[in-house]
């Protein structure tokens, strides 16, 4: 019995990990085909395909399947998918925003609200807290290819043409501006031999809510809820955990 026992833990356990590798592969192969379809197929032209299939890779998504999902678009152009933003809050007032691609927005909706409804969260349709996040653009640089950087040399030479903020991360530099500043940013600091390891637009809180643990579980829970969903592709919050590194998690 006992050995009947381990074996049927072990099948356990194997369907949730699949289940939950198979949601991962479905939302990332619809980042593929949302990206492909709205942006063009051209890696070269199409930086959100290019990222969108690196990311697949990662998750060991199959190459036929990565080049099925792109070229579906070309034979079947009714796949309407669109890309949605939820925002709401926590009973704390921490502020959460909610990305989706879907091809559904009243199901998308409605799958959100019931698990906002369930921990008694609220949610907004008509993003009330948009004000709380800005997309911004990073440039970064790592150390091992520009070992002599430090965050002195990046504001000597960029202060004047939009960096806001320089953050150190563990091997990496990382320079923080405003979309509209990028282009003008990215060619003064080429002038000086310097060239972006990787370039992304990130979204940033406006401002921080601090919660200890105990107050933090709500949000946490939620996150984990919308997570389960297939159309939910990231979460972006302002929440900071008092005495621990978790933060500002997607």
């Amino acid at each position: 019995m006992s050995g009947h026992n381990k074996w049927s833990k072990i099948k356990h356990k194997k369907i949730i990990l699949d289940s939950k590798r198979s949601k991962i592969w479905t939302k990332a192969i619809k980042e593929i085909s949302y990206t492909s379809k709205m942006f063009g197929q051209n890696l070269e032209t199409n930086y959100k395909l290019k990222k969108a299939i690196y990311e697949a890779k990662l998750i060991n998504i199959p190459k036929n399947t990565i080049n099925k999902a792109i070229k579906k678009n070309l034979k079947n152009n009714n796949t309407n998918y669109e890309k949605l933003n939820y925002e709401g809050y926590d009973p704390n007032g921490v502020a959460i925003l909610i990305e989706c691609i879907t091809n559904n927005r009243n199901r998308t909706f409605s799958n959100i609200k019931k698990n906002f409804n369930k921990l008694k969260c609220k949610i907004s349709k008509n993003s009330l807290t948009q004000y709380n996040f800005q997309k911004k653009q990073k440039l970064i640089f790592k150390k091992n290819k520009y070992p002599l950087l430090t965050e002195d040399i990046l504001l000597e030479y960029g202060l004047d043409f939009g960096i806001e903020d320089i953050k150190t991360k563990n091997d990496s530099l990382i320079i923080i501006c405003d979309l509209s500043n990028s282009k003008i940013l990215q060619k003064k600091l080429h002038i000086n031999n310097l060239t972006a390891n990787i370039i992304k637009i990130s979204t940033i809180p406006n401002r921080i809510v601090h919660l200890s643990h105990d107050k933090a579980k709500t949000l946490l829970n939620l996150i984990s809820l919308l997570k389960s969903l297939d159309d939910v592709t990231r979460i972006w919050h302002n929440m900071n955990i008092v005495d621990s590194k978790l933060f500002f998690f997607h």
